[in-house]
Order: structure tokens, then C-alpha cells, then sequence
């Protein structure tokens, strides 16, 4: 078992999680961003924010190991970028 935790990963609300097996990918509602974790080691990879991704209260996010997608709520908006 591993609980992740600290701010370098950017967690605020955390509120849905995905995985590809390679990549774990984590929507954070009151970050207005996305934390990318690699999936062996639980380790961070990025955090994904600003306003270029058009991120809103993100609250659901999917991916196929090609793209990443990701529902935002208060922006009534989906947000794809490339894995």
C-alpha cells in the first residue's frame, strides 16, 4: 500500500483517477489541474495547470495511453492533450 501525499503533487480535491499502466492521471476539482504520476512507482511525473489547458473544476478524467481527456465541470467543458 503507498499513500501519496505533499504539495509538490499538487493535490486539491483530488476527484478522479485514471490509469493507462504506464501513466496515472489525477483531476484535481480546486487546483484547476491534472498531477501525472508514473504508475510503477507511484512517483511524480508533472502537474498540469494554467490556462492553456482550460481547466474548471475538473471532475472526471480517462485515458488510452494515447490521449488523456478531462471533464470540466464549472467550465462546462473537455479538455484533451496527448499522453
Amino acid at each position: 500500500m503507498q499513500v501519496i501525499s505533499g504539495s509538490s503533487y499538487g493535490f486539491r480535491h483530488p476527484d478522479a483517477i485514471s490509469s493507462d499502466g504506464t501513466h496515472v492521471w489525477v483531476a484535481n476539482y480546486f487546483g484547476d489541474s491534472v498531477t501525472e504520476l508514473d504508475a510503477a512507482t507511484g512517483g511524480l511525473v508533472k502537474v498540469l495547470s494554467g490556462s492553456g489547458y482550460g481547466f474548471d473544476r475538473p471532475v472526471s478524467v480517462s485515458s488510452d495511453g494515447k490521449d488523456v481527456w478531462v471533464a470540466n465541470y464549472a467550465g462546462n467543458t473537455v479538455t484533451g492533450f496527448p499522453a
